[in-house]
């Protein structure tokens, strides 16, 4: 089917039939933005941004002169990514996340962005991001239990958090998104 075109704060995105997008525009944009801000206060240059899915963060970040790596094992989506890209920065990469994780302590990233389904992060890939050295790490999540879960172990092995914000993406539910900002305290 042809891919429904999307804004994300200010970016062109597309979203092909059966790929994950956000679907409530404005609190999407606001989540953007608190992410973007976020970086942007923290001088980050260099992103990578795990379950990048489309590009709802990848591409806003690249556009305010943020070097991004997207990676994202959805096909349909990385190629949405790609095409909203226009072969211009970020890079986007298809991949499992637990494959790729192994590259963070070898790549050096400033920031590491997460934004993981439900399920929170696997195992192995809180163990690489945790052990990353990224100075800054934003968690994107949908679920409080599971990003408490992963706070735990990333709190516990070098990193602290200095803020979380909820976000009530879905008014009158009880789903809320959070954006947790973690510094590296090694």
């Amino acid at each position: 089917g042809t891919p429904l075109k999307i804004k994300s704060a200010g970016s062109d995105l597309s979203a092909s039939p059966g790929t994950f997008f956000q679907v409530n525009p404005r609190q999407n944009d606001h989540l953007v933005g608190k992410v973007l801000s976020i970086l942007k206060n923290r001088s980050v240059k260099t992103l990578v941004d795990l379950y990048c899915g489309n590009g709802n963060f990848s591409l806003p970040c690249a556009e305010a002169g943020i070097q991004v790596t997207g990676v994202e094992s959805a096909g349909g989506a990385v190629e949405d990514a790609k095409r909203a890209s226009r072969g211009r920065n970020p890079r986007f990469v298809k991949s499992k996340v637990e494959n790729y994780a192994g590259k963070l302590g070898v790549m050096k990233f400033d920031a590491v962005l997460v934004d993981p389904p439900r399920a929170g992060l696997p195992k192995q890939v809180r163990e690489k991001v945790r052990m990353s050295g990224a100075a800054t790490l934003v968690y994107v999540s949908c679920d409080p239990a599971t990003l408490a879960r992963d706070l735990a172990v990333l709190t516990g092995g070098g990193y602290r958090i200095v803020s979380i914000e909820p976000l009530d993406m879905f008014p009158q539910s009880h789903h809320l998104e959070s954006v947790a900002l973690l510094e590296n305290t090694g």
